[in-house]
């Protein structure tokens, strides 16, 4: 990836492993914006963009986006003005074709991007997300473990009750990991030939992680 990184950052890693939560931490550390793809989608829907304007159609019928709408949206979100010093990209990109786009876009602005790729073992995962529980009301995430509710089973915000969601189950965690790893691994492969990428370990608490990345990138 030719031109300078410049704090643009593109955070992989498999679910529970602390990603979002990471690209939230070090965005407000380093007074960038975090770009997580899903919540770009829904805005652009919202706000009526041309490419969300496009990918309403889709998500009416229950139809997943196509890529080229995808990358439309990315590129809509990265030509605002609050990512002139630089972003963290969260959930974006998730495929070669979205990869080799983005790699289109900043090269025409010689502009270059690191891959922050969160390591963990698949025993953690379970063992996190197995533990993690998410309010029905105000939809907070706690975790028995790390960050438990003050009150078992009752959310600290807003005294909803706390649930296990269905995709936390160990051997739907499973899947997802190995789905996540089959999708991810031309990702890793190509950023890695560009010298692109630094592996995080991501198998410590909040803290260490956010420390492990810190340190990486400073």
């Amino acid at each position: 990836m030719d031109g300078n990184h410049d704090n643009r950052y593109i955070f992989l890693g498999p679910p529970g492993s602390g990603k979002g939560t990471q690209a939230k931490i070090i965005a407000e550390k380093l007074g960038l914006p975090h770009i997580d793809m899903g919540s770009t989608i829904r805005a652009a829907i919202r706000n009526e963009t041309p490419a969300g304007v496009e990918a309403k159609r889709f998500v009416e019928v229950g139809e997943l986006v196509p890529n080229e709408i995808v990358i439309a949206m990315a590129e809509e979100r990265l030509n605002q003005d609050d990512t002139q010093n630089g972003y963290i990209l969260d959930g974006y990109p998730r495929s070669l074709d979205q990869a080799r786009a983005l790699e289109n876009y900043l090269k025409s602005r010689e502009l270059g991007i690191m891959v922050l790729n969160l390591q963990v073992t698949v025993g953690n995962i379970i063992e996190r997300l197995t533990s993690r529980l998410m309010c029905s009301g105000c939809s907070a995430v706690y975790n028995t473990k790390t960050n438990p509710p003050k009150v078992e089973g009752v959310c600290d915000a807003c005294g909803g009750k706390l649930f296990v969601r269905a995709d936390d189950k160990p051997e739907t965690i499973q899947n997802r990991f190995k789905t996540y790893e089959d999708e991810t691994a031309p990702l890793i492969g190509y950023y890695s030939e560009r010298g692109a990428i630094i592996n995080i370990d991501a198998d410590g608490s909040i803290e260490n992680i956010t420390n492990n990345i810190v340190n990486a990138i400073s």
